[in-house]
């Protein structure tokens, strides 16, 4: 009988103590998605700028003098984009294998920036390519290893996936579009490879674009009232884009001779390449904001769990005492 007793206060008192457990776990989930959320923040500055650096080189290597001054100026913002992000990686605790990677990206573009004067405009555009793709890799991986994809919301986890994964493939395919579309402008002529090259990225941000749509407005419509994003920076993403897919088809895979300058066409590119970096950063503010909200609400309830934890220990100890001593 005493045994049995005991036993059953053993787990009354362990019971409440998982429960903390569990409670200090998620706690430290959020932690670190907030934390991974910061880095990506300062991240996406690399990949809004790299592959505008990439067309202007391209553009500049084909011919087009205009774009070296431009092209100076993105490599200072390139630079000062890589200091804020070293000084949030001495800040903040983070994986090893996104220091790595970081390390790697930043010796890649300071050899391609020694290079720029003495390489090919393919050289260029390919080493550009390089770098921005393990950019996108390295924000697909901090959005997994800091547990941003496993955001606590089923309908958020969505939006997030979608924003981490998807958006960046997108903003790089406009990217890689501009860059092409900007240099066959300069020359005047639309190559055979380049023409491959631009029907394949333009079927895949077509299909992409409208994988990426569905998936935010179904998470937006299922999502709690708090969570909110303009449905302008939304409706912008998808026409700017679809005019630029109408500007790649009529200027660069229906006829071998551009009729629109390298200028003229960059910032047709431009504009849906900035309107999905607004919606990238609108949907990334949205979600830190969602976690700062969290993260107060989950410090209470840990908090509440140990105060009950230690006054159901406390109770187990008193009740224990009195089954031995009587």
């Amino acid at each position: 009988m005493a045994f049995s007793s005991t036993l059953a206060l053993l787990c009354l008192a362990i019971i409440p103590w998982l429960v903390v457990f569990n409670k200090n776990k998620w706690l430290k989930h959020i932690t670190m998605m907030e934390h991974g959320m910061s880095y990506i923040s300062q991240v996406r500055k690399m990949l809004e700028h790299l592959p505008q650096h990439r067309g202007m080189a391209n553009a500049f290597l084909n011919g087009d003098q205009s774009f070296q001054e431009k092209m100076n100026t993105m490599q200072a913002n390139i630079t000062n984009d890589i200091n804020t992000i070293d000084k949030c990686m001495t800040n903040q605790s983070l994986p090893l294998t996104l220091t790595s990677r970081w390390k790697q990206i930043k010796n890649n573009w300071n050899s391609l920036k020694n290079d720029l004067n003495s390489i090919s405009a393919n050289d260029s555009f390919e080493r550009h390519t390089v770098i921005i793709t393990d950019i996108l890799t390295l924000t697909s991986d901090c959005a997994d290893d800091t547990r941003i994809n496993a955001y606590p919301d089923n309908n958020l986890q969505q939006i997030a996936k979608t924003t981490f994964n998807l958006l960046p493939t997108i903003i790089e395919i406009i990217g890689q579009s501009r860059g092409i579309g900007a240099g066959a402008a300069a020359k005047g002529s639309v190559i055979t490879a380049a023409r491959i090259k631009l029907q394949f990225l333009h079927d895949r941000l077509t299909k992409t674009l409208a994988t990426s749509q569905h998936s935010i407005e179904t998470g937006l419509q299922r999502s709690n009232v708090q969570f909110q994003i303009n449905q302008q920076i939304i409706s912008n993403s998808i026409s700017h884009t679809n005019m630029f897919l109408e500007a790649i088809y009529e200027n660069m895979l229906a006829t071998a001779k551009p009729q629109i300058s390298a200028n003229d066409y960059f910032a047709i590119g431009s504009k849906a390449f900035d309107s999905n970096i607004q919606l990238f950063d609108a949907i990334s503010t949205a979600l830190e904001e969602d976690l700062k909200h969290r993260i107060p609400n989950h410090k209470n309830k840990l908090r509440l769990s140990i105060i009950f934890s230690v006054i159901v220990l406390f109770s187990s100890l008193t009740i224990w005492q009195q089954l031995i001593f009587t």
